[in-house]
């Protein structure tokens, strides 16, 4: 895998960024749409996590053939953070609650995002 200082993963740094603070901004001050209904927030995870790791393998497989045991590595390294974030919820922050639903959710993206990324990358190598 590439060094950090190399800058290949920046943007992907920079989305994990994004996460953290959307998991701790108070919820009691988060924007909720118009158009929400039950269960939205395990769709916003999803997509979220779902971005997420595309922009991670994106960054990976640049232009590489695609390494299997090094996407499996960064499926769950993503999915770590992203139960580390469900954490910082549940016991850090007070107006925020981590739930098991949204690690499967956020598991839930994570491998269609994959799924649909190597699809893609398939058909173009």
């Amino acid at each position: 895998m590439a060094s950090i200082k190399s800058g290949k993963y920046i943007v992907s740094i920079l989305f994990a960024i994004v996460i953290f603070i959307l998991s701790v901004w108070p919820a009691d001050t988060a924007p909720t749409p118009s158009f929400f209904f039950k269960g939205m927030d395990k769709v916003i995870h999803g997509i979220m996590y779902g971005v997420f790791i595309v922009l991670i393998l994106r960054e990976y497989l640049k232009n590489s053939v695609v390494n299997y045991q090094g996407v499996i590595y960064l499926l769950l390294l993503t999915w770590i953070y992203s139960i580390i974030m469900e954490l910082i919820q549940y016991f850090v922050v007070e107006t925020r609650s981590g739930e098991i639903y949204d690690v499967l959710a956020n598991m839930g993206g994570i491998i269609i995002g994959t799924a649909i990324f190597l699809t893609f990358k398939k058909v173009r190598s």
